[in-house]
């Protein structure tokens, strides 16, 4: 089981669990948020693509982008292993923190 699911969300998208694995030190976890990372890359290429963007600028703005959420994800947890708080601004219980 890994030792810091319980900073993982339930039905939080599989790279939050990757990057749980990676801090974790599970063997073959760098693999595995490299592989996430690069999935996301092609999901965001495709809109990029679909905005206009093409050749190696839309390979790298992709690939850019998906490795910043990748490192945002990673800085969140390292806060948040750390009891330092929350980056992520729609993950916990924000409603109950919300004035009405």
């Amino acid at each position: 089981m890994n030792k810091y699911a319980s900073l993982v969300q339930q039905k939080s998208p599989p790279s939050t669990y990757a990057i749980a694995a990676l801090m974790d030190g599970e063997p073959k976890s760098v693999r595995r948020v490299a592989g996430l990372t690069l999935e996301r890359a092609f999901f965001l290429g495709t809109g990029l693509f679909l905005s206009g963007l093409r050749g190696r600028q839309l390979i790298k703005s992709s690939v850019l982008a998906s490795t910043a959420i990748t490192a945002w994800i990673i800085g969140d947890y390292a806060l948040r292993r750390r009891g330092m708080g929350n980056l992520t601004p729609l993950s916990g219980n924000r409603r109950s923190r919300v004035r009405e």
